[in-house]
């Protein structure tokens, strides 16, 4: 007969999950259940069908799986990159890969979505396709959104999880505790004997980032605690390179001046004019960032800063989605992060005399206008 396991199996090759069951014996449920990872299936029989799979080489119909699951394997991670600006939000990427190997390991895939996918000026929602073929099962969207985008990404979808959002709520969501960090690194210049603190950062402006005004909240909250004053300066940094006049900055890289930045982006820029006009980072100044990146704690790593890893951030929000999709009623609660601290040398330790430890020079910094 045609159905014989033979001719099924002729050439070492079977094409469906039936003809897989019948090649190692087991029922279709067992074998559906152990390419899926069920729990119930005992790890030798899992190991039994995935060596059936490479022995036959056979490779499952994802048609034919979303036809009989409704379920698409497919998981969506939104960045704020736009055609016109496709080099925004490059840190995402961490959490790009942290999710990735999470979710890979629950057999998924992972569809990057740019948010013109779902905004409305730039491309009707109902034509992108990852929503209008129903590509996905749920979505993580990573960064600040307009609320419009907020609105349309819920309503799209059954299963949303915010990471690093301005959305904060008490399921589905996951941000760095941004306030905790602020304090933290102000308390580290304080400690070092810098009374004179400078904010180096946006303050209460439109559209910005939530950890914006979270940093500088904890900022400001520690210097209260030790009765100092908080000043504030701003560099002009973004993705058009805009040149920096040092001019400005000369009064307040001072010696025994305390700068806490908003970012690295920030740090290297300061680190990089203070070394033209003879500051000595680390010594002169001190100087702590309230965040860095896998690039900075590979390339810079004297730089003091809180370390928050975006990658193992990427792992929690893959496992809350995950844990959401599988459980309609699992509490899939929120999650505030605390990063560590890495002393670094850059916040150096403030002496009688004004001296501290080596300054720092930081590698590939930026733009300089006299």
């Amino acid at each position: 007969m045609v159905d014989s396991l033979e001719q099924k199996t002729q050439g070492n090759h079977v094409r469906t999950q039936a003809e897989l069951a019948d090649a190692v014996g087991l029922s279709q449920v067992t074998v559906q259940r152990a390419l899926a990872n069920h729990p119930s299936v005992r790890d030798a029989t899992r190991r039994r069908v995935e060596e059936a799979v490479r022995k036959y080489g056979y490779r499952p119909n994802a048609a034919a799986r979303m036809m009989r699951t409704r379920k698409s394997k497919q998981i969506g991670v939104m960045f704020r990159n736009a055609l016109d600006r496709p080099l925004t939000n490059l840190s995402a990427f961490e959490v790009l890969l942290g999710v990735n190997q999470e979710l890979e390991k629950a057999g998924y895939l992972v569809n990057v979505v740019r948010i013109a996918d779902v905004d409305a000026e730039a491309t009707d929602a109902i034509e992108a396709r990852v929503f209008r073929e129903q590509l996905l099962d749920g979505i993580i969207a990573v960064g600040q959104f307009p609320e419009s985008i907020v609105e349309k990404v819920e309503d799209l979808l059954p299963h949303v999880v915010w990471v690093e959002s301005q959305v904060w709520r008490p399921r589905n969501c996951i941000r760095r505790d941004e306030v905790y960090h602020g304090h933290l690194v102000t308390n580290k210049l304080i400690e070092a004997g810098f009374k004179r603190l400078v904010w180096v950062g946006r303050v209460r402006e439109k559209s910005h980032h939530f950890s914006e005004d979270d940093r500088y909240l904890g900022v400001c909250q520690a210097a209260h605690e030790h009765g100092l004053a908080v000043e504030h300066f701003d560099l002009p940094v973004d993705l058009h390179g805009e040149p920096i006049d040092i001019k400005t900055l000369e009064k307040f890289v001072t010696p025994g001046t305390g700068l806490i930045t908003y970012d690295s982006v920030r740090a290297r820029e300061i680190s990089f004019l203070s070394h033209v006009i003879g500051r000595r980072i680390g010594a002169d100044i001190g100087m702590v960032s309230c965040e860095n990146t896998y690039i900075d704690a590979t390339s810079w790593p004297g730089l003091s800063c809180v370390h928050a890893d975006r990658f193992e951030m990427g792992v929690e929000a893959a496992k809350l989605i995950g844990a959401a999709m599988s459980d309609e009623d699992a509490p899939c609660v929120s999650k505030l992060i605390r990063g560590e601290w890495r002393a670094g040398y850059t916040c150096g330790a403030l002496s009688v005399d004004g001296e501290g430890g080596a300054s720092c020079i930081p590698p590939n910094c930026g733009l300089l206008s006299s």
